[in-house]
Order: structure tokens, then sequence, then C-alpha cells
């Protein structure tokens, strides 16, 4: 959010460090090119999820293919977030003065009442992309369908409109049937997205 928002507070302070290597890291040689430059930025969230203006970490570099960063995150001193919504820039960043729009999200983290908090970036979620559903609408394999929650309704419309003085609704949800049909596909990023996780976008 770009908006000042007074509650909650941001985070006291972000700081990032190098972590060794890990199975689960998706950090590839196109994203630990030129040094691993990045930059981390951390909003405090309510339990609304409504976001605090942004808390920047330090510059991080030097990771190589397969380790991970790992950020601490240390609350505010009024202690009113209930978790942390984390950012990361674009590859090869390094602001003096960073700008909220050269982020994006990466992930979540839950506070610990006045205790630190850390954010393990495995790169599992690339900043910028998009996650893509894919579901199986043939008929014949029943992979969705859609359930009644009441039956056909006859409401009342008089009130509102002499033309249609009532209408029948039909009251439901769509229901997945049959998961296995179905698929996920994400870090899409789309050139025209206007923000490129492997440059700085400066």
């Amino acid at each position: 959010s770009l908006a000042t928002t007074t509650n909650p507070s941001p985070p006291a302070s972000v700081t990032v460090a190098s972590g060794a290597a890990s199975s689960g890291s998706a950090f590839t040689a196109a994203y630990v090119a030129n040094s691993a430059t990045y930059m981390y930025a951390v909003a405090s969230t309510d339990e609304s999820m409504n976001e605090s203006v942004l808390t920047y970490s330090p510059v991080a570099s030097g990771i190589t293919a397969g380790e991970v960063y790992v950020l601490t995150i240390t609350p505010p001193t009024a202690n009113d977030e209930y978790g942390f919504r984390v950012f990361r820039s674009g590859l090869g960043y390094n602001a003096s003065s960073p700008q909220a729009s050269a982020f994006r999200y990466i992930g979540d983290v839950i506070a610990n009442g006045t205790s630190a908090v850390t954010f393990t970036d495995y790169n599992t979620h690339i900043p910028g992309s998009e996650t893509v559903f894919l579901l199986d609408m043939a008929e014949e394999d029943a992979a969705i369908d859609f359930r009644y929650l009441l039956p056909l309704t006859k409401v009342e419309l008089f009130s509102q409109s002499l033309y249609m003085p009532w209408a029948v609704a039909m009251i439901g949800a769509i229901r997945t049937r049959i998961p296995k049909f179905h698929a996920i596909i994400e870090n899409i990023t789309l050139p025209t997205a206007g923000f490129n996780p492997l440059s700085s976008n400066a």
C-alpha cells in the first residue's frame, strides 16, 4: 500500500543475512547474477490485513545459487501488529532512498508479540509473478458442480420496480469435486506487468 497508515505501526527494523544452501531454494543462477543484490521491504498488518507504511532493509548481496536470504523483522514498539507482509525488489536494486513501487509481494509471517520473527526467502514466490489456475470444465468428468444452498426462492421486488414485481432466484455455490483434474501454475512472469524480477526496475 502506498498510502500512509497510522495503525498498525511499521516494523522497527528489518535486517537481512545470507543463509546456507537449502534443498528448498529456488535461487537459480539467473537470480543470483551480479552478486544477487536485492532489497526487502516489510509492512506490519492488523487483523484485517491493513498495511502500515514500509520499513526497508539494507542492501542484501552475496548468495550463490541454492542459498537463501534470511530476514529478521523487529516489531514496532507499539506492538499493534498481527503479522508482517514481505516484499522484495528486482535483481540489482540498490537505492539510498528506496521507492515502494520498486517492490513486489513475496510472502507473510505471523507476528510473535514483542519478539523478532524471521522470514526465509527461498525465491519460491517470484516478486511480480502471477498464479494461474487450470480448471477442468468437461461435463463428463464432473470436476465442478453446483451445490444448491436454498431451493428456488421468490424474491419480492415490488418496492424497487413496478415492471419486475418479483424474481425467482437460485441460490448456491460452485463446488470442486475431483481436484485431480485441476492444476495450479505458479510464478508466471508477464512482460506487460511493468515489473521485471531480473531487473532493478529503477
